[in-house]
């Protein structure tokens, strides 16, 4: 059915992976201004742009591990054309560029930041995402740091203060990105891909990303982000769990909670936010059961 080839191109964009990233945007905007406005939509529509280029050029540069892993199914399963992908890309790129100049200058300084990072985090020669530090430190400052000043810097914020103030989200995101890369130690061996799971196993990553969540937690409390704070000691019972047992399911759940409970946070300062996540969740886990016949996402 045509609808179901749209919705592949669409659910390609990883939309799941977005939240996290609309949610810290909001948080950043929310840290200098509590009035909701059309220039947040607008922040938030450069930063889907950004994000959703990040992640299919990872995904074409991804193919094979994401196959071994049988974890995204979009490239790897044709279901999508990696000249599409690419199209789309670009196109995505350099509407979020044009958009994030027309909204400042430090909006759009922040954009072509991120879409270089993007692609220095993926494509070679450089290819970031296979050196262990240099991926988790590219997705703490990206998708933690930069993505929150860019939702400070569109509400009017200076740079600098806003790169102190995501200081918590910094470290946050690398314990959830030191997390992510467990389930997937097997495929990434196979394809010579160097993770914190691959150098440490799921122990001892466990612990770090333990430890990234109690400095987060450190940070929160030095620049005074409460909404941060609530959110991170709702969920310190699961970090302690994953520390003790050392489960690949304690840290998947970790992780989830994570970005549940920040996303929550953020829906209490702008409430429609929560209904956009709500029928985003049903409409996505009915287009999983459709087009690939398992539950997504969940919690488990």
């Amino acid at each position: 059915m045509k609808i179901i080839r749209i919705l592949d191109h669409i659910f390609a964009l990883r939309p799941m992976l977005q939240i996290p990233v609309w949610t810290i945007m909001i948080l950043g905007y929310y840290g200098f201004s509590e009035s909701a406005s059309i220039v947040l939509l607008l922040a938030l529509v450069i930063g889907t742009g950004l994000a959703s280029s990040v992640f299919l050029i990872n995904q074409i540069y991804d193919i094979e591990s994401d196959r071994i892993n049988q974890k995204i199914h979009f490239l790897p399963k044709g279901l999508v054309k990696i000249s599409t992908a690419w199209m789309m890309a670009i196109l995505l790129y350099l509407m979020s560029l044009i958009l994030a100049f027309c909204l400042s200058v430090k909006v759009g300084f922040l954009a072509i930041v991120i879409a270089l990072l993007g692609i220095f985090y993926s494509a070679p020669p450089i290819a970031l995402k296979n050196r262990a530090y240099a991926a988790a430190f590219i997705n703490a400052f990206g998708h933690g740091s930069l993505i929150f000043v860019l939702g400070y810097c569109a509400a009017g914020g200076g740079m600098l203060q806003g790169f102190y103030m995501s200081l918590p989200y910094f470290f946050a995101v690398g314990a959830v990105y030191i997390g992510t890369t467990l389930p997937d130690i097997e495929g990434d061996k196979k394809t010579g891909k160097i993770t914190f799971g691959v150098i440490y196993g799921e122990k001892k990553s466990n612990i770090i990303m333990l430890l990234c969540y109690i400095i987060s937690l450190i940070a929160g409390l030095i620049v005074r982000d409460v909404p941060f704070l609530v959110a991170s000691l709702v969920v310190s019972p699961f970090y302690i769990w994953l520390a003790l047992t050392g489960k690949i399911k304690t840290t998947i759940l970790a992780v989830k909670l994570s970005i549940v409970s920040l996303s929550f946070v953020a829906a209490y300062f702008y409430p429609v936010y929560i209904v956009f996540l709500v029928v985003l969740i049903l409409i996505m886990r009915a287009y999983y059961r459709r087009r690939f016949c398992f539950t997504y996402p969940s919690l488990k």
